[in-house]
């Protein structure tokens, strides 16, 4: 859960005005009032399984407390009579991040094999199941955290399954399937690992399944559609309303429209996305506006990127906005795309601003701008992101991406540009969808000013400054050395103070983490990499049960940095409770062939349950 931010600082001519003339919320820092489930199904409103507890069939999460990742999950499965082996089918591989140099490139290795600092990769694997005396096929692996997509595989060879039949968990089936014959998209199943306090492998809790008295309504519903020739004459979406929804309020709600990229369709952001619990979670902390969430399909649609353009304007926002209590006014919508449903964000964000406020173009490194688009887009009414998994190589999106990105800032297009570890994955496409809801959309420019991280670094002196604005104090970086390939500067975090007053029941036995991580590093179009930024936790006043998180080096020594998510204290059950204060030694190294200039950057700082 996200306390406090360091943020890009992005003031001056160009930021985005007002979305609209809402009042909006105070941005209020919570504590989440429900306990993190050992194992949670990804279906919406489905209870977390008991952890430790074998289920006849089905997925089981068993908290190992040893390494690499202090949890691992059984699978127990029952496949039909006269099959000879089953393999699990998951996408579950990882590598180091410089390994993948192309699409399907990468160590790919299982997740027994974890390590620090590896990013998920694209390749899905097979692990053998054995078959018990019961007749049930098992197998049990580790598991970082995150959310999974799994499958079955009957006699098949193959140990990426090609050629061969998937088969969905009948014990942990989707809420909601394809909706009509021949959709496109693969259906499986799918399950939630919470972050192990002692073993931190990645922070996803906005991702975790919430109890069903927390959550809105999810409707598949079907929609007249004179363009669609599949299914002919009527289209298919599915409406998140969040938890409390008032069909009768008197200000309409905001609404968020999602686009699934190639291969699949209008199921894809709830089913494999998770993105009810993402946006339910963030409203729940505070962090985000309660807003409906519309994920459509362009299955079926001609006319290509134009043609969903038109039935967007034609067919689904009357009824999406008749359906239920949402505004009419653009200002009030948000859209957001990856892959192909990214193109189709790009074309929305170059030509039709008029229609959404708010724009994400998500994993796609798509054509140049016209200086008539370039136009359109500094007159956006609310904000534009563009953001990409960093080792996504198909097409080589990431590279074209993130030049794309700056070839719009030095158009002086005030863009958002939020990238994450990750391939061409959903592993990629959540934490972008995460940043968005609780970032960008529906929100006033000044919430997105944060607390500004500025270094600058002159040829002259080397001086570095880090400047907290929002809290009306200046760090200073210094203690400057020069070393033989680096120059070094050091600073103090700012002190982050960790309130907790759940009750026992809330907390169930838990206790909480707080972990941080930076943007990259930029001055104008000179870049520095967020991994070289280090930091040493410490506690401001030590109590039992409450843990500095371990220090973490730059890549100039030989760690990974803060390019992704750190420790910076835990507690448990016995010292969470009251007040913890924890501050962290900044360490910048400062390559010696880089750049000067005055370098910006964001450093986020969340707070997670724990169990």
């Amino acid at each position: 859960m996200k306390i406090s931010s360091f943020r890009l600082f992005r003031g001056g001519p160009g930021s985005p005005p007002t979305a609209s003339s809402r009042r909006r919320r105070s941005r209020e820092v919570l504590i989440a009032a429900s306990a993190v489930g050992a194992l949670a199904l990804g279906i919406a409103g489905a209870a977390p399984a008991a952890a430790d507890t074998e289920a006849d069939l089905g997925p089981t999460l068993v908290k190992t407390d040893v390494a690499p990742t202090g949890y691992s999950v059984k699978f127990r499965y029952e496949a039909p009579p006269g099959v000879e082996q089953v393999h699990l089918y998951g996408d579950w591989t990882y590598a180091q991040p410089e390994t993948i140099t192309c699409d399907g490139c990468g160590e790919h290795r299982l997740p027994s094999q974890w390590r620090p600092g590896d990013v998920a990769a694209t390749q899905w694997r097979t692990i053998p199941m054995v078959k018990g005396a019961d007749g049930v096929w098992e197998a049990t692996t580790p598991l970082p955290a995150g959310t999974f997509r799994y499958a079955f595989t009957h006699d098949c060879a193959s140990d990426v399954a090609t050629g061969c039949t998937l088969h969905y968990d009948p014990a942990n089936p989707w809420e909601i399937f394809p909706q009509y014959p021949g959709a496109p998209g693969a259906v499986r199943s799918t399950f939630w690992v919470p972050t192990h306090p002692d073993f931190p492998t990645y922070a996803t809790d906005y991702q975790r399944p919430l109890p069903a008295d927390q959550m809105g309504e999810l409707q598949s519903l079907r929609y007249d559609s004179p363009l669609s020739t599949n299914p002919a004459g009527v289209h298919d979406l599915l409406v998140y309303t969040p938890h409390g929804y008032d069909a009768d309020r008197a200000e309409p709600y905001p609404t968020l429209y999602l686009s699934h990229g190639g291969g699949d369709h209008s199921t894809a952001w709830f089913m494999q996305g998770v993105a009810h619990y993402i946006v339910q979670n963030a409203i729940n902390e505070g962090a985000a506006e309660e807003m409906v969430v519309v994920a459509t399909d362009f299955n079926g649609l001609p006319g290509g990127n134009v043609g969903f353009v038109d039935e967007l304007r034609n067919n689904i926002f009357p009824f999406v906005e008749e359906s239920f209590n949402v505004s009419t006014d653009p200002a009030d919508r948000a859209f957001a795309g990856f892959s192909a449903g990214g193109s189709r964000a790009q074309t929305l964000a170059y030509d039709y601003t008029d229609l959404f406020g708010y724009h994400g173009v998500w994993s796609i490194g798509g054509g140049p701008a016209s200086a008539e688009q370039v136009e359109r887009m500094k007159n956006v009414s609310g904000a534009i992101m563009w953001g990409t998994g960093l080792q996504d190589r198909l097409g080589n999106i990431a590279v074209n991406s993130v030049a794309r990105a700056a070839a719009h800032r030095a158009a002086g297009i005030d863009l958002i540009e939020h990238n994450v570890p990750g391939g061409h994955t959903w592993h990629s496409w959540r934490p972008l969808l995460n940043f968005y809801v609780r970032n960008v959309v529906f929100q006033d420019p000044a919430d997105r000013s944060g607390i500004p991280l500025k270094a600058n670094v002159t040829e002259t002196s080397g001086a570095l400054t880090l400047s907290v604005a929002s809290y009306g104090d200046a760090v200073e970086l210094g203690d400057e050395r020069r070393l033989a390939d680096r120059l070094t500067f050091r600073g103090t975090l700012p002190t982050v103070t960790v309130t907790d007053s759940r009750s026992a029941n809330q907390a169930a036995g838990g206790g909480w983490s707080v972990t941080g991580q930076s943007s990259v590093f930029r001055s104008g179009s000179h870049e520095l990499d967020a991994g070289h930024l280090g930091w040493k936790p410490l506690l401001v006043n030590p109590k039992p049960g409450v843990t500095p998180g371990p220090t973490v080096a730059s890549i100039i020594s030989g760690g990974r940095g803060l390019a992704a998510p750190a420790t910076l204290a835990a507690a448990d059950q016995a010292g969470r409770r009251g007040q913890a204060q924890m501050t962290a030694d900044l360490l910048l190294e400062f390559p010696v062939d880089a750049a000067f200039g005055e370098y910006t950057a964001n450093l986020s700082v969340s707070l997670f349950p724990t169990d």
